[in-house]
């Protein structure tokens, strides 16, 4: 298999049949100044093809098996248009595309390709020409040629010959569809003709992947689900009760709603083992937002689900006091609710007396009974309401809601209300308004909470411009009377989805916050750019954090914050979205605890971007702390670096985004942190401008229409375009740009492209209006941006300078001296990987045929040898009580000349990940100190490394327990009596209360060490839950089987090495912990290094003392006895090994797999000039699946390779290592020689 995907330049990967990756990532297309995409890959007769998006054209590439381009490199294979797809047949290939008619329609095209890429049906042969259709699949049924394509909202095929003959012009619509709409996703094709897609539907802020079969009668078949993704946890609301708690939120699928709630202690920690399910349904008539309320005795949570508003009571303790949900009255959501005493009053909203009209009404609900007290809800607000929210103040109930004047009116205000205990509306009142709900980020939302005399009104509106979106705080008094509105985040970004508490003394607002996030519009287009923020305003309004403070601040998307309060401790939550889940996922932080106020955390700079290198004034003024003192600061600058001064200096010098952290800490050891966005940015380089017409001479008055076709900007993009037609004229501005000349001359007409960053670059040509002059030669100018440099040495060719007097330049050729040619004005992609100096000639051409060469002398200077990856290690916080969970990144981590193709981190408690980015997948449980360890790999074997210190520290955070099952025996012919023991189960810092056995028939025991007896053959997975004297529980399983088990499939063994080669002694860190075992664990590990040394841990290190080449095999033993092995090649040279002429150097070891099975391995052989040797024997040694080493060798042929045959010896890891090279007078140079590489199949 062959993969291409891209990284700057376009990369392929070889992958044999059985998915394992055969050699590192080859350059097929170098980076230049135009982004490449919309890639297409096919292969047959021994030739692949990829297409590839290439600024205004389709680009291509052509290589064989081994990854050698062929035929020169990059080549265009439609000019204007781009391929939409790519098949082979085992002949040809077939390249579909869309293309603009004259009659600026739009029509689908095809063609097919040999190998060599020639068009053979030209660029003219039309499939279709329904105008809008989307861009068209295609494959090979066996016969023909089946192409796919959507138009508007149907499906069509058609069938292209052998010959290229499209049978069905137009298309043959297909019946049958299930959904109104249908996206063409990936497709293939059939050997019987029918069709098999895969795509993705959008639905509830996700993907979910479907798959359909079309046959080839064109009829769909039924739309089967693939995968519906991990649920996304998202819209959390809570309560403060007498001792905790009650969380609520929506768990949702693409296709499904549950509606859950999750009792928790007063410090947070689940009360329950799984949240509760309290309702469910599609995503048609599932359950809506919940609200959630406390009336001093228990809680309460409402949502609106089939036009119906419903509540549901329950216990501190998450026990449901009602059997069903209660149905207070019709509506829909979103809904509120809050308590008076024993009475809560619930609020949704009705359609009018039509759709167009959305009243709120309200109902109120014994919390002691459950009896619904308004059988006949009452109206408390009118028009087209839209966000509702509801608190308490004092012994009558405020409601805030915001409304548009009509259903297609922008135009909107927010209005206000009191309710009294016995239902009593009272007359509404403005709370804020008139405004506009067309601005901003459309996501307007009111909140509001409140104390006993004073409530606040805070919600989103577009104040600051017409495209960000501001929070809006309004005091309201107890008389229904307003304080003057106020901007409470008057800076830019968002801020937008506000949820407002009171803790007993102030104010406590979380919101979502986008000042400081340059995060890509993916995941959610919203909040993948958004932080979940706080704020404490004072109940006289007065704002107490002036920049708001971090609640959560993750790499990938956050969304719905939440915050409940009472007594000074205030409680964040929102929805997080996890790598590890590939959904949103709860979380919950506590603040306040223990009576202190968190500190005041105030973040600045002096600049907050420009070109790198450029320094930064960071200042931490304004921080402070309301009840004490701030006793440190932590800066974290986002690149790495950090600083405990309060106002620190920091250079950058790598352009990128970077978010500067600060955390303060106060006297009591409670922290806040905020954030500075800084934008660090390559120095501009100017655009490009190209300058062409349509004539270029004749007789006055002469009508020229010119245009800048081609200009880009090479770090950006093209702004303005300015023409001066040299006739004193008034400038014109756009391209194309037309223009007539009056009187007879010699007029020099400019152009001048603008990028976005005050950058310029000009083009001029002559126009001769009247009798044309003699031609005159063009003048080559060749530049260069750089004359040496180490290879692989890269300079920047280009022709800015060279002009024409009297015309224009038309083509050019440059020479650069290394037998190598282009024809682009400006060559980015040279690369020159052999010393040397060079001379380089560029030769234009006008328009009337006349030309001119200019020459120039690059340098390459050096040896060609790999650069070792930078390790960064990023942590969003170093330091806090157990559990810990820090989250962690490499995302700051690179390779300046290749890849980083594997991450290894070591949590120094033994723990390991291979994930890049394992964010909060890691817990740490045990107070203490760690050393955390990244290491990164390149594509040539290279490693950095980095280091950070994570501090755990104890305190009443409960410890869970942990559950160990033994049972015996754990198979055997029914009936079968397995005797169950959990005394392994201990708790760190408490006791174990009760035992939860599962025994996986239906039966169940709370023993600790109980006795079963199994009549009924079969496998049954039996499930210990522990419970500690804090609530929390730990789980464990084990698998009984009931007569005839399935056979033992035996592991897998992988063995890779830190590093495979150096000088002696050589110390090698080997990694036998990726062996996995599909159906049961590895129990033992054994190591064999090849000098007589061994080991049997996962992971050993060993030295080898002496020079040669080693064989280090693992074989790994399964619990059902079955074992695996695999091998790595280690090198180890004398110090100061190594020759530097006459030297037999080994270039590369290429592994096939034939289809007898035999395996082959070519072995290149070069002088360290890297010319081919074409005699001499090579040695050396292969290594078979089963350990076994057999000695070999081979004479170089012509070629300068030597093959070597090995016949099939079965599946697994064949190890080809070279041992020596003889070849005349040279000598074998092992130190700069790749001595093994190994295939499996």
């Amino acid at each position: 298999w062959f993969v291409a995907y891209q990284n700057d330049d376009i990369y392929a990967v070889k992958i044999t049949g059985d998915g394992q990756l055969q050699q590192p990532g080859t350059i097929l297309v170098p980076e230049t100044f135009y982004m490449r995409s919309n890639l297409h890959l096919a292969c047959t007769g021994g030739v692949c093809i990829l297409t590839f998006n290439d600024q205004d054209r389709a680009g291509a590439v052509r290589f064989d098996s081994n990854v050698n381009v062929l035929g020169g490199g990059m080549f265009t294979l439609l000019d204007g248009a781009f391929v939409s797809d790519l098949a082979a047949n085992g002949t040809e290939f077939y390249a579909v595309w869309t293309d603009q008619l004259p009659d600026f329609t739009s029509a689908s095209f095809g063609s097919r390709l040999d190998t060599n890429a020639n068009l053979l049906d030209g660029t003219n042969t039309m499939i279709a020409n329904q105008n809008g259709a989307s861009a068209p699949a295609v494959g090979w049924d066996g016969t023909n040629w089946l192409a796919a394509w959507n138009f508007v909202f149907d499906l069509y095929t058609a069938r292209i010959s052998a010959a290229g003959q499209v049978l069905d012009p137009g298309g043959v619509l297909v019946s049958n569809l299930t959904l109104d709409s249908i996206s063409l996703g990936a497709t293939a094709v059939t050997s019987n003709g029918s069709l098999q897609m895969v795509r993705s539907e959008f639905a509830n802020n996700e993907y979910d992947v479907f798959t359909v079969n079309i046959s080839p009668a064109n009829v769909a078949g039924p739309l089967v689900p693939v995968s519906t993704g991990a649920p996304a946890q998202v819209f959390a609301d809570s309560a403060v009760g007498s001792n905790g708690y009650m969380m609520s939120y929506r768990s949702d699928t693409g296709s499904a709603y549950r509606l859950m709630a999750q009792p928790l202690a007063a410090n947070g920690a689940p009360l329950t083992s799984e949240p509760l399910m309290l309702a469910s349904g599609d995503y048609l008539t599932g359950p809506g937002i919940p609200s959630v309320a406390w009336n001093g005795s228990n809680y309460v949570i409402t949502w609106g689900q089939n036009g119906i508003i419903y509540a549901q009571r329950l216990q501190q303790d998450g026990t449901l006091i009602d059997a069903n949900p209660i149905a207070v009255m019709p509506g829909f959501g979103a809904t509120d609710v809050s308590a008076i005493g024993d009475t809560y009053l619930i609020v949704g909203r009705q359609f009018g007396l039509t759709t167009q009209v959305i009243n709120v009404y309200a109902a109120r609900l014994s919390g002691s009974t459950g009896t619904v007290l308004d059988t006949a809800p009452f109206l408390v607000g009118f028009n087209h309401a839209r966000s509702v929210s509801l608190a308490t103040m004092g012994n009558r109930w405020f409601l805030a809601y915001q409304r548009n004047f009509t259903h297609d009116n922008p135009l909107a205000e927010t209005k206000g209300v009191f309710i009294e205990a016995n239902g009593t509306v009272g007359t509404e009142f403005q709370v804020y308004g008139i405004y506009s709900v067309s601005g901003g980020n459309s996501m307007f939302q009111v909140a509001t909470a409140a104390s006993d005399t004073t409530a606040l009104v805070i919600q989103s509106a577009e104040i600051t411009s017409g495209v960000e979106t501001d929070l809006i705080g309004v005091v309201v008094n107890s008389d229904g009377t307003t304080q003057p509105a106020q901007n409470l985040t008057p800076w830019q970004g968002n801020q937008y989805r506000p949820h407002l508490a009171w803790d007993g003394t102030q104010f406590v607002l979380a919101y979502n916050e986008q000042r400081n996030r340059f995060a890509p519009l993916t995941l959610d287009q919203l909040d993948a750019r958004s932080d979940l923020y706080g704020m404490r305003i004072g109940e006289s309004g007065t704002v107490l954090d002036p920049q708001g403070f971090i609640f959560s601040n993750s790499a990938l998307s956050e969304a719905n914050p939440h915050v409940s309060a009472d007594n000074g401790v205030s409680l964040f939550a929102g929805s997080i979205f996890q790598n590890s889940r590939t959904a949103y996922g709860i979380g919950y932080q506590q603040f306040g605890v223990g009576g202190n106020q968190w500190p005041v955390a105030v973040a600045g700079a002096d600049v907050l971007g420009g070109d790198v290198p450029f320094t930064v004034n960071f200042n931490s003024t304004g921080s402070t702390d309301l009840d004490g003192t701030v006793v440190s600061y932590a800066w974290e600058f986002g690149d790495g670096a950090t600083s405990a001064a309060a106002n620190p200096s920091h250079a950058y010098t790598t352009p990128g985004d970077y978010v500067a952290t600060l955390t303060v800490t106060d006297n009591q050891g409670a922290t806040t942190s905020n954030a500075v966005a800084i934008s660090a940015l390559a120095p501009n380089i100017n655009p490009v401008a190209f300058i062409d017409a349509d004539v270029t001479s004749g007789n006055a008055p002469l009508s020229v229409v010119f245009t800048a076709a081609g200009s880009y900007d090479p770090d950006g993009t093209i702004g303005n375009i300015e023409w001066d037609f040299g006739d004193n004229s008034f400038n014109y501005f756009g391209s194309p740009a037309f223009h007539t000349f009056s009187a007879e001359g010699v007029y020099t007409v400019t152009v001048t492209v603008y990028d976005g960053r005050g950058g310029s670059g000009t083009a001029s040509m002559v126009i001769n209006v009247g009798p044309e002059p003699p031609n005159q030669p063009p003048i080559a100018v060749a530049g260069v941006n750089v004359t040496s440099g180490d290879v692989p040495f890269n300079p920047f060719f280009n022709s800015f300078s060279s002009s024409d007097p009297d015309g224009s330049i038309v083509s050019w050729l440059w020479d650069f001296g290394d037998g190598t040619t282009s024809n682009v004005p400006h060559p980015a992609i040279k690369v020159y990987e052999v010393p040397g100096t060079y001379t380089v000639t560029l030769t234009v051409t006008d328009n009337d045929g006349a030309t001119d060469s200019d020459s120039l002398v690059v340098t390459a200077t050096g040896t060609a040898g790999n650069q070792p990856p930078t390790a960064v290690l990023g942590v969003f916080d170093t330091t806090g009580p157990a559990p810990f969970t820090p989250s962690f990144s490499s995302s700051g981590s690179s390779d300046v000349d290749g890849f980083i193709v594997s991450y290894l981190w070591d949590f120094g408690d033994g723990t390991t990940s291979t994930l890049p980015n394992p964010g909060f997948g890691k817990t740490y449980t045990v107070p203490g100190t760690y050393l955390v360890t990244l290491t990164v790999t390149d594509d040539d074997g290279a490693t950095g490394s980095d280091s950070v210190t994570i501090t755990v520290t104890g305190g009443s955070t409960n410890q869970p327990p942990t559950a160990v099952i033994a049972a015996t025996p754990t198979s055997g012919p029914s009936p079968l009596t397995v005797n169950f023991n959990s005394s392994g189960s201990s708790d760190v810092d408490g006791s174990i209360v009760s035992y939860a056995w599962n025994f996986g028939d239906g039966r169940t025991s709370t023993q600790p060490n109980p006795r079963v007896r199994y009549n009924a053959n079969g496998v049954y997975t039996v499930t210990l839950i522990v419970t500690d004297d804090d609530g929390a529980t730990d789980m464990a399983t084990v698998v009984i089987t009931v007569g005839s088990g399935p056979v033992n499939q035996p592991p897998t063994a992988v063995a890779t090495a830190d590093v495979t080669s150096g000088t002696a002694p050589l110390s090698v860190n080997f990694i036998g912990s990726g062996s996995s075992d599909s159906d049961g664990t590895i129990v033992s590990y054994a190591w064999n290094f090849g000098d007589g040394g061994s080991a049997t841990t996962a992971n050993p290190s060993h030295s080898y003392m002496d020079a040669g080449t080693y064989v280090a095999t693992l074989t790994v033993t399964d619990n059902g006895g079955a074992t695996a092995t695999d091998t790595v090649a280690i090198n180890v040279t004398n110090p100061g090994g190594g020759c530097t002429s006459n030297c037999a150097r080994v270039s590369s070891i290429s592994m096939t797999v034939r289809n007898n099975g035999s395996v082959i391995g070519n072995v290149a052989v070069v002088n360290e000039n890297g010319i081919s040797l074409t005699s001499g024997v090579v040695s050396a040694t292969w290594t078979l699946p089963n350990g076994t080493i057999t000695n070999v060798t081979a004479s170089l042929t012509n070629s300068g390779t030597a093959r070597f045959t090995l016949g099939n010896n079965g599946s697994g890891t064949y190890t080809l290592t070279i041992t020596n090279v003889t070849s005349g007078s040279y000598t074998f140079d092992a130190a700069n020689s790749v001595l093994s590489n190994s295939i499996t199949k």
